[in-house]
C-alpha cells in the first residue's frame, strides 16, 4: 500500500491527477496517523523518525484538502488526551458532555457528579497545585482559579437545568478559588517600543514583522488580528481601512489602515500560494496561524530587544 510521505509528494501527486477518490483517502491516511500516535512502527512507510511522521501526514493532508481532493481540513488528534477522556465513568462523561453540549448553544464558541463530595473537590485542589504547566512550571494563581471556577460553574448550572445527575450539595465555595493580584497593565514607552520594531525588522521571520507592527499600531487583540479574511482590507475615498470582524466585544469595526500596514499586507498576500480553500488571511502550510505562534514571534523579538517579558493584549 502507498503511503504519503510528505506534503510535496502528496502536492506532485495531485497535480498530476485529480482521479484519486476521495472518500478513500481518510481511510488511507487516518490508520497510518493512529498507528503513529501510538508508537507504533508497522506500515509506516519507510519513517525512521516518528516524532516527524504525523507533521508529515499532516501536511499531505492538509495539501489534499486545499488541491479539493477531501473536503475536511486535517485537525492533530491528541491520544494522551483521548486516553483519558476514554477512562471517564460513562454516566460522568454524558453528564458533562451536556453540560458542554448546552454551552455551546449561548457561548461563543470512578463516579457520578451525584456521587461528588468535597473531599474530592480538597483532592482535586492538591492536584492542580503540584500539577505543571504547559511551560513546566507550577499554575499560575490564574490558571488556578480557572480550573476551579470552571468546576464551580458546571455544579451550580446542573441543579438549575433540572438534570437527572447533579450534586448533593455545594460542592465548590468562593474561598477555593485563590486570590489574584491586579496590577495595572504596563505600556510599551517609547524606548522600548522602538527597540522591539528594530529587532522586529532584523529578525528573517517575515511574519514577526507583521505580527509586531500590527499589534502596535492598530491596537489588535491577537484573535482579532488572526480573524482576519483575505478581503479585511477595503478603500473608502482615497484611504484604505481594516475590517476587523466579529471578535471579543461582538462587534465588528473599521479602523484606518496605515499606508506602511498596507504595504505590508500586499506582500503577504503576494506570496501567499494559489488554490488555498481557506479565506483567513493568515496561513502556513496550508493551516491558520495559531495565538502561540504570535506569542513566540513577540517574544523571540523581545528577547532579542532587551526589553524583557512583553506580552499581547
Amino acid at each position: 500500500m502507498m503511503v504519503l510521505r510528505s506534503a510535496p509528494m502528496a502536492r506532485s501527486r495531485v497535480s498530476s491527477s485529480r482521479a484519486l477518490n476521495a472518500s478513500r483517502v481518510p481511510a488511507l491516511i487516518k490508520p497510518v496517523c493512529k498507528k503513529i500516535a501510538l508508537g507504533s512502527g508497522e506500515g509506516i512507510g519507510g519513517f525512521v523518525d516518528l516524532g516527524e511522521a504525523p507533521t508529515a501526514l499532516f501536511g499531505s493532508e492538509a495539501t489534499l484538502f486545499h488541491a479539493g481532493v477531501i473536503d475536511m481540513p486535517p485537525r492533530k488528534a491528541h491520544p494522551n488526551r483521548a486516553a483519558t477522556r476514554a477512562a471517564v465513568p460513562p454516566r460522568l462523561a454524558a453528564t458533562l458532555l451536556g453540560y458542554v453540549e448546552q454551552l455551546r448553544l449561548s457561548l461563543r464558541p470512578g463516579t457520578i457528579v451525584g456521587g461528588l463530595r468535597r473531599r474530592h473537590i480538597e483532592s482535586y485542589k492538591l492536584h492542580l497545585v503540584v500539577r505543571s504547566s504547559v511551560r513546566g512550571d507550577r499554575l499560575s494563581k490564574t490558571a488556578f482559579a480557572e480550573h476551579v471556577g470552571a468546576l464551580r460553574t458546571c455544579f451550580e448550572r446542573l441543579p438549575e437545568w433540572d438534570g437527572d445527575d447533579v450534586p448533593t450539595g455545594v460542592l465548590v465555595f468562593a474561598g477555593d478559588l485563590p486570590r489574584r493580584d491586579e496590577p495595572l497593565p504596563r505600556f510599551l514607552d517609547d524606548g522600548r517600543l522602538v527597540k522591539l520594531l528594530q529587532a522586529a525588522r532584523a529578525d528573517p521571520d517575515p511574519f514577526t514583522l507583521l505580527a509586531i507592527e500590527f499589534l502596535a499600531r492598530t491596537g489588535l487583540r491577537k484573535g482579532e488580528f488572526l480573524d482576519l479574511t483575505v478581503d479585511a482590507v477595503v478603500q473608502i475615498g482615497s484611504a484604505y481601512w481594516l475590517h476587523v470582524p466579529v471578535g471579543k466585544l461582538c462587534t465588528d469595526r473599521y479602523i484606518p489602515l496605515h499606508p506602511q500596514l498596507k504595504e505590508m499586507l500586499d506582500d503577504w498576500l503576494g506570496k501567499r500560494p494559489a488554490g488555498l480553500r481557506s479565506d483567513y488571511l493568515f496561513l502556513e502550510r496550508g493551516r491558520r496561524i495559531t495565538k502561540n505562534r504570535v506569542d513566540r514571534a513577540l517574544a523571540a523579538a523581545a528577547t532579542a530587544a532587551g526589553i524583557g517579558h512583553v506580552t499581547p493584549q
